[in-house]
């Protein structure tokens, strides 16, 4: 559905290899560790899915959405998301938890970093470390609520209802919280079947 190219180079390999989808040719190309996954012409080999696409801007919001769900995913991983010859994010790997503000910062806005309270629970195998703002970083829509089951970005209306509800006396009514929580539990606990 769209012309792709993947150049990457692991630790392990002294040069990076680029694949194409078009050509389905792997060569040996220039770059840097890591991988670059470039993707072009969305959808021009589909045209009955192309009607459906919204303007490019509307488009361009869903890829930053996905975007920032993996930036918050992975922070130990590099992401830099260039659309139309324009940097829109440059995230630099955080190696701990403590380093992850700057990410927080460019994801989310500065009053978020400025406003964010770190929280850290345990409770038996459970543990639940995160940013979650208060009024100052409250937002008209719940677009900035991100929770992650083991590092995996999951939608739960249960979970969203608890955190709007435990911040319920610290914000505006009809303002929503911004947060970022990861919740660490053991793999056997949990389904991945439940959440996409």
């Amino acid at each position: 559905v769209a012309k792709v190219t993947i150049i990457s180079q692991p630790k392990t390999q002294p040069m990076p290899w680029a694949f194409d989808s078009q050509s389905l040719d792997t060569h040996q190309a220039s770059g840097t560790l890591g991988s670059c996954i470039q993707v072009r012409d969305l959808f021009y080999n589909v045209p009955a899915r192309k009607r459906f696409l919204k303007s490019a801007k509307t488009e361009q919001l869903h890829i930053e959405e996905v975007f920032r769900r993996q930036a918050l995913a992975a922070p130990r991983v590099g992401f830099s998301l260039k659309i139309d010859d324009r940097i829109v994010y440059e995230l630099a790997p955080c190696l701990s938890f403590d380093q992850m503000m700057p990410r927080l910062k460019k994801i989310f806005s500065n009053t978020f970093a400025e406003q964010a309270h770190f929280i850290e629970e345990y409770h038996g195998d459970l543990t639940l470390k995160g940013w979650v703002t208060k009024q100052a970083g409250a937002r008209r829509q719940p677009d900035r609520q991100y929770c992650f089951v083991n590092n995996r970005c999951v939608k739960d209306k249960l979970f969203s209802h608890a955190v709007n509800s435990a911040q319920q006396s610290l914000i505006q009514q009809g303002l929503y919280p911004a947060y970022a929580l990861y919740l660490s539990l053991p793999e056997s606990d949990v389904d991945v079947n439940v959440h996409p």
